[in-house]
């Protein structure tokens, strides 16, 4: 029961890694002008989101794919040269789907092909010597990504204007609209980061202490044969 108890934890660790553990927002601080300065409504979020899927998420697969044949010094102008690519069709998609979205990210779609995320992704793609490997890793830093700037972007949105989708909420009492400046942002990544960390400590104390179980049952199980 213990060493199920401990393998699950192992598991959800594992799954959770990118997401709610090592999250490359919080736990890496990466990637964080998009975090703070265009989180400013839901729907910047999601397409902030939708933009780092087309372009991190196909420049990591091919840096799986190219592995280490680039030398260093040439994958950093390769690698934003391919996301520059892959945004062209994110770019059309975004501003048919979120025109004011659109207008609100202005350049910071563009610097999503040089954003830390991306330039420490591909170095990561090349270190993990496997397609299958790689395409986890992506899908889930992205993952944590989006998780980050999709909660931020909520809770501005409905502290600064009172609205969710730029639909207005009647319950909404009060409008802080300081919260829609770069400060704001900084300040709920800031509550956000300090959640992570906390979480983080949790799943760490949780595996040990599987961990030490699982150890104290094998030794049990040991000393009764």
């Amino acid at each position: 029961m213990k060493e199920n108890k401990a393998n699950r934890c192992k598991q959800f660790l594992r799954c959770g890694r990118g997401i709610f553990y090592k999250n490359p927002v919080l736990s890496f601080g990466l990637a964080l002008p998009f975090a703070v300065v265009v989180t400013t409504s839901l729907q910047s979020g999601v397409a902030l989101s939708l933009a780092a899927l087309v372009t991190y998420f196909p420049t990591v697969m091919v840096a799986s794919l190219v592995g280490e044949r680039l030398p260093h010094w040439l994958r950093v102008a390769v690698y934003p040269l391919a996301a520059a690519l892959f945004l062209l069709p994110a770019r059309y998609l975004i501003s048919q789907l979120f025109v004011t979205a659109a207008d609100t990210m202005g350049a910071y779609m563009s610097m999503l092909c040089v954003s830390t995320m991306l330039l420490f992704g591909v170095e990561e793609a090349v270190a993990l010597h496997s397609h299958k490997k790689t395409f986890l890793y992506g899908l889930r830093t992205w993952l944590g990504f989006t998780l980050v700037v999709v909660l931020i972007s909520l809770m501005r949105e409905m502290i600064g204007s009172g609205s969710v989708w730029h639909t207005s909420l009647s319950w909404v009492p009060v409008k802080l609209p300081g919260v829609l400046v770069a400060c704001g942002g900084w300040i709920f990544l800031g509550f956000m980061a300090a959640l992570g960390k906390k979480l983080h400590r949790g799943l760490l104390a949780l595996f040990r202490r599987s961990e030490e179980q699982k150890k104290a049952a094998q030794k049990a199980k040991a000393m009764e044969q």
